[in-house]
């Protein structure tokens, strides 16, 4: 329990009804004490009949209400506490444990500052002030937070976790990998400790660690995650047949995980898809908004949506203003690029959460969750030119969607697109996860929905690990 439950509040009943309510009120406690939460309810309901303002009994009513899940009335019982003492820190602490399980986030921050600002030194309070932050994408403040809750608190397990997870969230890996044996050393049982230290040594490149901490989680405890980690790491080591095995258990134990999914058939367990599934790409760049254009521009040199703006700018009519369509916009790196070229741009993408940052860009006239193929049917001729920076990653059988693009051009509009390289097969499915394309697929199906070829481009696209990823910059016109 936390501070205050069954302390006096300095409000205590003093007429013979209320010193009644009291007695009434010590037994619930000790019914509560004994994890008799049904008992414990009714006495605490019974003290507040004989003292309506009861401040503790309002308190540890609620408090035994959360424990059984009754969030709202818990809710209600912590408001007149505060009502009664708006100086009761744990009330404000408590309060923002059933908001946060509400979803009610901002109203949860909003008491945590408060217990905050009446305790500064409420290790629970920073580690849960941080949780939230972090959940809103706000890691920096997280991470200050965490450090407070240490500062108190040393050995402070579940913020040593935490502080892991926000450090690992902002692409410091070494950092993160201390905090989450730091946790270990105080909980050494905690599965997902073990499984969060996999991730970041996996990240790092020690997959011998992280394999080991993979497997350490499992012996706490059977996890889809922890058997998909176990499989990542077997497919890096090359060993696909294991790794195959692993995604497998992944997908006994939730049948809905698409990520499993798709990376057995990287490996091989499951016949060549023709697209990587819109769960799995929703949940990667959902995972990855927040990140992701510092990720491209600062650690994997990205190029793509320049090589494209080069490769439109050269066929352009001078001062022509086109209706551009954006798929899979992402952030909006590249409508940043082409909005000077266009009367209209209108981004696409999947994710709700890379449309919320491209939204920010305010570049875009219109910007859609939702699929490409979808929005491309929806368009009936209407644009000048039509792009896919970087998409085709996620799209291996490519015949449908540029029948689309083809039906959503007008004539003499323009498709540009990159791919990445493959040379002996059409497409593959490569171990990073993504699709790559040969160009002599590339132009069989431009031909085959009715395009004519501008002009091809072999570039280095990006840099992943160090290494160049070699790709094709095109560029089809719709003719007559």
């Amino acid at each position: 329990m936390s501070r205050g439950f069954g302390q006096s509040s300095g409000r205590t009943p003093k007429s013979s009804a209320t010193a009644k309510a009291a007695e009434v009120f010590y037994l619930a406690f000790a019914h509560h004490r004994l994890g008799r939460l049904e008992e414990a309810i009714a006495h605490y309901r019974q003290a507040l009949q004989l003292a309506p303002d009861y401040t503790d009994a309002h308190f540890a009513l609620g408090v035994a209400l959360q424990a059984k899940g009754g969030l709202d009335e818990a809710g209600r019982h912590l408001q007149k506490t505060l009502k009664l003492n708006p100086n009761h820190v744990d009330a404000h602490f408590t309060l923002s444990t059933v908001l946060q399980a509400q979803g009610k986030h901002d109203e949860a921050v909003r008491h945590l500052q408060k217990a905050l600002r009446l305790r500064p030194d409420h290790a629970k309070a920073h580690n849960n002030l941080g949780v939230l932050f972090k959940e809103q994408g706000r890691l920096d403040e997280a991470v200050l937070h965490y450090c407070e809750a240490l500062r108190f608190e040393p050995d402070f397990a579940d913020a040593h976790n935490n502080l892991g997870i926000a450090l690992k969230g902002q692409g410091k890996f070494n950092e993160a990998i201390l905090h989450y044996r730091q946790s270990l050393r105080s909980q050494p049982d905690a599965a997902e400790t073990h499984y969060n230290l996999g991730l970041a040594l996996q990240a790092t490149g020690n997959l011998s660690e992280a394999l080991e901490s993979y497997q350490n989680a499992l012996q706490q405890l059977e996890f889809a995650e922890a058997h998909f980690g176990v499989g990542s790491v077997l497919k890096d080591q090359g060993r696909f047949d294991e790794a195959a095995a692993s995604y497998r258990q992944a997908l006994q134990l939730r049948p809905d995980f698409a990520e499993a999914q798709h990376y057995l058939a990287v490996v091989g367990g499951v016949p060549l898809p023709d697209a990587a599934s819109p769960e799995y790409v929703t949940m990667l760049f959902d995972g990855y908004a927040e990140r992701f254009d510092h990720h491209l521009t600062e650690t994997l040199s990205y190029r793509t949506p320049e090589f494209l703006h080069r490769a439109v700018v050269a066929v352009m009519a001078r001062d022509q203003l086109l209706k551009v369509m954006d798929l899979g916009c992402g952030t909006g790196l590249c409508g940043s690029l082409f909005r000077p070229l266009a009367h209209t741009l209108i981004g696409v993408d999947l994710s709700a959460q890379m449309v919320d940052k491209a939204r920010s860009r305010a570049v875009y006239d219109h910007l859609i969750v939702g699929d490409m193929q979808t929005c491309l049917l929806a368009a009936q001729s209407g644009f000048d030119l039509i792009l896919a920076a970087d998409v085709f990653v996620y799209v291996g059988h490519l015949l449908p969607i540029f029948q689309a693009s083809f039906a959503a051009l007008c004539e003499g509009g323009h498709f540009a697109f990159s791919v990445e390289a493959v040379e002996d097969e059409p497409y593959t499915l490569l171990p990073n996860g993504r699709f790559a394309h040969s160009i002599a697929y590339v132009r069989q199906t431009s031909i085959a929905a009715g395009f004519a070829e501008v002009s091809v481009e072999s570039a280095v696209l990006r840099t992943e690990n160090a290494r160049p990823i070699r790709g094709h910059i095109v560029l089809l016109c719709r003719m007559a």
